[in-house]
């Protein structure tokens, strides 16, 4: 292969590599990004706790509740010395494993590792119902652990007698915050400034405080060493309680609160934004958006599972099962599927994750195979956590229900719900979204009674997709240049609309049930995916297409003969291959140089003693 190629080839894979895995957090946000690498050596054995959130950057409901996570690590950033928040992107490549161990199947979920794990600490399921009770859920952690050497402590004062023995020397300051019994905002207070090592900041409730005349709560006082007593301020506004103990750590010198951690230990990457980005039009299907869709079910969402127990199987066989019947893919794909299809029906017995990855892999062939490629084209939106897998995998099921009409419409025999139980067994039970998860089910559960036939089997899914829209229409995980509307619109099929609204009583059923038929058909499938093939190693291998043009009309491409070559270049390598042909520029320079004056003294030789002769 021509070595400018592969050098331009291998920049590609690694962009499209890092597109792929851009998460929902960027470097403005006080939330440190994990993966396999980073997640030990950061979390196990740290002094303090962590919150960690499993997410997909694809899922709806993950989107939707990145900005609350970073308005909470925001709010909670000077809390770090006990509590810091972390994330972990399920769609990376770089943390399948870490997601599969932690035993994430669906998403978001926060787990809290508490301080001095080791590891095989999993942690524990943290509610994260909303933004005060999470905040509420770290200071009863920390309070648990208030005995801990170095943690504030944030249990209430009962008397305030020889408060000032127990600190030490390097204390200028003891301030006691005043307040009902049920209020988090004393130690919401004293977590806030738990970095001041010359202050102590302690709480006392309502019943104990009668004692010390004080009646208006709250109240913050400065206590002195002669024991007499200084209000600081009756503010219930917790950024303005701050301020006044920052005004009176700054009369004496002390040294600011910083803004918070940012010793993040993992690559922290913004969404980003896909530049010169082209909606792909709506009626038009891409074999890259579903090999991609199985490819990444395969890999990622199936995968992640520790254990698919005895009650998974069925579900999974289902899924599998469609995939091998209706998938309009090419034949080597087929084959492939038909194959992973056989070997799971011969499972009884529960299998890991990684075992079903590495059979699925170990069943790839020259003959039959899923390209092992992750890349969105129709469904690509326009920032990375925008469209892509959920899109595809509605495109998918799709696809699934017009091709087992168009080949088994004739067929009584044949079961018209089958795709459409077996994709609410995979979205049940395998999609990572939760949220989405149970949105979908909410419609789904009507598929026995509703479904009679290949017919109803296509429109059921085009009519709950078109209510998905509605629904999303104008919410946070809405692509602004992909919009979520009722489809087929009308630039699209005319026909298919009664009247001028989009009700469900105004769509002529008969011309929609064919306008998806075409859109879905096997002609009208643009074949884009990447042709690829195996070394004799069996290593999977993508490699370029000659004749673009082809590939652009839609018309699938298949080799005749495999190519013996290989993805498998290291930096090393390339460095190598590098350093050889700036070493056989440079030869080929001082060889022609050297012919070249050796000639012209030749010549000036033979020139000398014709002379001399003469």
């Amino acid at each position: 292969m021509n070595f400018g190629v592969l050098c331009i080839l291998t920049i590609a894979v690694g962009v499209a590599d890092r597109v792929v895995s851009e998460g929902l957090y960027s470097s403005d946000d006080y939330v440190t990004v994990l993966d396999d690498d980073s997640f030990e050596r950061t979390v196990y054995g740290s002094s303090n706790a962590w919150l960690v959130e499993f997410y997909n950057s694809w899922c709806g409901h993950c989107v939707r509740f990145a900005p609350t996570w970073k308005k909470i690590a925001a709010d909670v950033k000077d809390w770090w010395p006990v509590m810091k928040l972390a994330a972990v992107d399920c769609n990376s490549k770089k943390t399948l494993i870490l997601c599969r161990k932690f035993s994430i199947e669906a998403v978001p979920t926060v787990k809290l590792i508490g301080p001095d794990s080791s590891q095989g600490d999993t942690g524990t399921v943290f509610d994260t119902g909303t933004e005060d009770g999470v905040e509420e859920g770290i200071i009863d952690i920390v309070q648990k652990h208030s005995a801990r050497p170095g943690w504030p402590d944030l249990t209430p004062l009962s008397s305030l007698k020889n408060i000032w023995e127990a600190v030490t020397p390097s204390v200028q300051h003891v301030l006691v915050f005043f307040e009902d019994s049920d209020s988090f905002l004393g130690r919401k207070v004293i977590l806030d400034m738990c970095r001041e090592s010359r202050l102590v900041l302690r709480r006392m409730v309502k019943e104990d405080i009668s004692q010390y005349g004080v009646s208006n709560l709250p109240a913050l006082f400065l206590i002195e060493r002669g024991g007499i007593f200084k209000k600081l301020t009756s503010s219930s506004n917790r950024s303005e309680i701050v301020a006044t103990i920052k005004e009176l750590l700054s009369s004496s010198n002390s040294r600011q609160p910083g803004t918070g951690p940012r010793e993040d230990t993992g690559p922290v990457r913004g969404p980003g934004a896909h530049k010169d980005h082209q909606m792909s039009p709506p009626d038009r299907v891409h074999m890259q958006d579903l090999e991609s869709s199985v490819y990444y079910s395969f890999m990622r969402e199936i995968a992640k599972f520790s254990s698919i127990t005895v009650d998974l199987l069925p579900v999974l066989k289902n899924y599998t099962a469609v995939l091998a019947l209706y998938f309009p893919g090419t034949p080597p794909v087929r084959r492939y599927l038909k194959k992973v299809n056989d070997w799971i029906h011969t499972k009884r017995e529960p299998l890991s994750g990684a075992e079903w990855q590495r059979n699925i892999e170990d069943l790839q062939s020259e003959e039959a195979y899923l390209p092992p490629t992750q890349r969105w084209t129709g469904c690509q939106g326009s920032k990375p956590h925008f469209r892509g897998y959920p899109c595809s995998l509605w495109k998918l099921f799709h696809a699934l229900t017009v091709s087992a009409l168009m080949n088994h419409a004739q067929e009584a025999s044949r079961d018209p719900q089958q795709v459409l139980i077996a994709m609410r067994g995979y979205i049940t039970h395998f999609f990572g979204c939760r949220d989405c998860s149970k949105n979908f089910n909410k419609g789904a559960i009507y598929i026995e009674r509703s479904i009679h036939s290949l017919d109803d089997s296509v429109l059921f899914l085009w009519r709950s997709h078109n209510k998905a829209n509605f629904h999303l229409h104008g919410d946070i995980t809405e692509d602004p240049l992909s919009p979520k509307v009722q489809f087929p619109g009308r630039d699209l099929c005319s026909k298919c609309h009664n009247g001028t609204s989009d009700t469900p009583d105004s769509w002529d059923k008969a011309v929609v049930l064919t306008f998806m038929r075409k859109v879905y058909s096997p002609d009208n499938i643009v074949h884009d995916s990447l042709p690829f093939t195996f070394t004799k190693a069996q290593s999977r291998v993508m490699f370029p297409v000659d004749n673009v043009g082809i590939l652009r009309r839609g018309r699938p491409i298949y080799m005749a003969q495999p190519l013996n070559i290989t993805w498998s270049f290291t930096r090393i390598d390339l460095s190598m291959c590098f350093f050889f042909y700036v070493l056989c520029a440079v030869l080929i320079v001082f060889f022609c140089y050297h012919f070249t004056v050796t000639r012209r003294m030749s010549v000036s030789s033979v020139c000398h003693m014709m002379k001399c002769r003469v």
